[in-house]
């Protein structure tokens, strides 16, 4: 997948397995790959839908990060036993300058691991890529 150009609005959908879910402290997905140099990804809204199975995970609730600062966009029910939908708005929190997040790839992780759950979560986040300052 590629990046728009600086400025245009974007989307990106994924959706993760059960086993991906499970591992997001240990391993977590690019949703986004680094906009370039000079560069930032601005995420405007994420969206989570829940497609519960028979089990529920027991870790930490997913969020979005720009290298290693927080975006927000949580999700605050992952150990839930119902299929669900949230929605969140982000921004950048952390030690925010530039260069911390300037040409950074954005991921979903968690922060524990689960030894359960058997659940899909899709991903949907809307972005526009901005030069950064």
């Amino acid at each position: 997948m590629s990046n728009p150009q600086a400025g245009n609005f974007g989307v990106v959908d994924a959706t993760l397995s059960a086993a991906q879910v499970k591992t997001l402290h240990s391993s977590p997905v690019t949703l986004l790959d680094a906009p370039g140099s000079g560069l930032v990804i601005n995420v405007l809204q994420v969206i989570y839908l829940l497609a519960f199975g028979s089990v529920s995970f027991d870790g930490g609730n997913p969020s979005l990060e720009l290298g290693s600062l927080s975006v927000g966009g949580t999700f605050g029910n992952l150990g839930g036993s119902t299929n669900r939908i949230e929605t969140d708005t982000a921004a950048i929190s952390g030690n925010s300058s530039s260069s911390s997040y300037t040409n950074q790839a954005l991921k979903i992780f968690a922060a524990t691991d689960s030894t359960q759950g058997d659940s899909t979560l899709r991903v949907r986040v809307y972005y526009t890529i901005e030069p950064s300052l």
